[in-house]
């Protein structure tokens, strides 16, 4: 199953930034739960159109960027991977996001683009 996904945003200086591995780390939780409930809701009917995952899987992102500023794939991944799981665990289209259930993910630069978005590829196996 593959979609094309906006990147999690949160609010910073009055306005939406993308949300990196260094926001979040930073950031009050109170916005953090803010970004979290948006995401979740932004990727809801993604989720729900997924099977009931019985076997181990794998996630696979691939980053797309509208400006050529150099980017920190693996800060950009953090977030969009963490709300992805916990989604899939809230609607129990996998048990656990624990090793013995996703046993990895990758992730890569794939081009610049007209907009931000991450294309997420999920492979079972």
């Amino acid at each position: 199953m593959m979609a094309r996904l906006d990147f999690p945003t949160i609010r910073k200086n009055k306005g939406d930034r993308i949300l990196t591995m260094n926001l979040y780390r930073n950031a009050h939780w109170g916005t953090l739960a803010k970004a979290k409930r948006d995401y979740a809701e932004h990727i809801r009917e993604f989720v729900k159109s997924l099977p009931v995952y019985e076997g181990r899987i794998s996630l696979h992102y691939t980053l797309y960027f509208k400006d050529k500023r150099k980017k920190d794939v693996d800060n950009l991944t953090y977030p969009v991977h963490k709300f992805m799981c916990d989604e899939m665990v809230a609607q129990g289209k996998i048990k656990d996001d624990d090793v013995t259930i996703l046993i990895g993910f990758t992730s890569f630069f794939g081009d610049y683009a007209e907009d931000n978005y991450v294309m997420v590829e999920i492979t079972e196996e």
